[in-house]
C-alpha cells in the first residue's frame, strides 16, 4: 500500500477548541486571553463520548449483529441477534458488559433467536425478573443479571439528544486539514485534534495518518456508503488486533443511514442514523440510533481520542483556567457541551 509523507502547512496545524465554545463576547478579551493561556498549556479532555465512552456498540434503539461483539454493548431497544459479547474484555463479573434499558423487558433481549453468551461481566436488563427469563448465558464465575439502578446515567434513549448536539458541534468545527484527490494525508506531531470535512465518503480512497496519537475527526456531510479505503496509521496498516484506529472518529452527524460495504477501522458517531452492513467487520466504536447487519465487531480500537468542545477538562487544565480567569477578574461560566462520565472498558 502506498505511503505519502508530507507536512501540513501552518494553517493546517491541529488546534484545540475550548469546551466553552468559540469565545463569547460577554467575557471579551480577558476570556480570549485566558483561553489562549489554557490552550497553550495543552489542555486535554477526558471521556469525551460521555455515557457511551468505552462501549463497543451503543444504540438508542435496536441492535442486530450476526457475529461476536468483542466489547461491551448498550442499547435502549431490542438486542435482536448476536452470538456472544465481551470475549475481548478483561473485567470483573460485576461490570455491566450488556446494558439493555428499554422500557419493556420483552423488548430488550434476544427476540427468540436463541441464547447470547456474555463472556465477561454481567447484564443489566430493565425490568428483568426470574419470572421472565432472558436468553443469556454467563461464562464468567459470579456473573449474572444485575439489579439496581441503570448503569447508563439518565438512560440510553434519553441521551440521544446530547449526541446529536455533539455531532452538530463537531460538524461546525473549523477544519484544519483537507481532502485532496480522495486522500486525507496528514503527517506531523502537533498537539491537538485534526478535523477534515468530507462531502461524500464514497469519494474517499485513502487515509495516510502519521501524527502520533493525535485525534482525527472526519465530518461527512454527503454520501454515507463506505466501500473501504487504503489506510495507513503511523506507517503501518492496522489489523483487527491493533489499537491504531482508536483516535479516528467519523462523524455522520447529518445522516439518516450509513452503509458499510467493506471492513471499517475507526469509530462512528451517527446519532440519527441506522448503521448497517452485510456482515461487515468493524474495529472500533459505533454510536447510532439503530445498528443492523454488522458482522464481527472488534474492541481494540474503541474510541479513546479527545474531542474539541466536549468532555471535562483534566485537573491541570482546571487549575490553569482558574488562575487565568481570576487573574483577569473574570468569573463567568459557560455550560459544557456534554458532562463526561467515565465508563470502564
Amino acid at each position: 500500500m502506498p505511503r505519502i509523507d508530507s507536512k501540513l502547512s501552518d494553517s493546517q496545524q491541529p488546534t484545540q477548541v475550548s469546551a466553552w465554545g468559540r469565545g463569547g463576547t460577554s467575557l471579551g478579551g480577558a476570556l480570549r486571553l485566558a483561553l489562549a493561556l489554557i490552550l497553550g498549556a495543552g489542555a486535554s479532555f477526558a471521556d469525551s463520548l460521555a455515557v457511551a465512552q468505552g462501549y463497543n456498540l451503543f444504540a438508542f434503539s435496536n441492535i442486530n449483529v450476526s457475529a461476536d461483539v468483542g466489547g461491551s454493548v448498550a442499547l435502549g431497544g431490542q438486542l435482536q441477534s448476536a452470538t456472544s459479547i465481551g470475549s475481548q474484555l478483561s473485567i470483573s463479573s460485576g461490570f455491566p458488559s450488556l446494558v439493555a434499558d428499554g422500557t419493556s423487558n420483552s423488548n430488550v433481549i434476544a427476540n427468540g433467536v436463541g441464547t447470547i453468551d456474555v463472556n465477561n461481566g454481567s447484564a443489566y436488563l430493565f425490568g428483568y425478573s426470574s419470572s421472565h427469563p432472558a436468553n443469556a448465558t454467563f461464562n464468567q464465575g459470579g456473573a449474572g443479571y444485575m439489579t439496581g439502578s441503570d448503569p447508563v446515567s439518565g438512560g440510553i434513549a434519553a441521551s440521544q439528544s446530547s449526541f446529536v448536539s455533539l455531532a452538530n458541534a463537531l460538524t461546525n468545527t473549523t477544519p484544519n486539514a483537507t481532502l485532496s484527490n480522495g486522500i486525507i494525508n496528514i503527517s506531523g506531531q502537533g498537539a491537538g485534534t485534526y478535523v477534515v470535512n468530507v462531502n461524500n465518503v464514497s469519494s474517499l480512497t485513502g487515509i495516510y495518518y502519521n501524527a502520533g496519537s493525535q485525534t482525527l475527526i472526519i465530518n461527512v456531510s454527503g454520501s454515507t456508503t463506505w466501500s473501504g479505503v487504503n489506510l495507513t496509521i503511523n506507517g503501518s496498516q492496522p489489523s483487527n488486533t491493533s489499537t491504531a484506529a482508536s483516535t479516528i472518529l467519523f462523524n455522520f452527524g447529518t445522516a439518516s443511514a450509513v452503509a458499510l460495504d467493506s471492513g471499517f477501522f475507526g469509530s462512528i458517531l451517527a446519532p440519527d442514523a441506522t448503521v448497517s452492513g452485510a456482515g461487515t467487520i468493524v474495529n472500533g466504536e459505533v454510536i447510532a440510533n439503530d445498528i443492523n447487519g454488522l458482522g464481527e465487531v472488534e474492541s481494540q480500537s474503541i474510541f479513546s481520542g479527545n474531542l474539541p468542545g466536549a468532555g471535562t477538562p483534566e485537573p491541570a487544565t482546571l487549575t490553569l483556567m482558574g488562575a487565568a480567569l481570576v487573574g483577569f477578574g473574570v468569573f463567568g461560566r459557560r455550560r459544557l457541551w456534554l458532562k463526561a462520565q467515565p465508563i470502564g472498558k
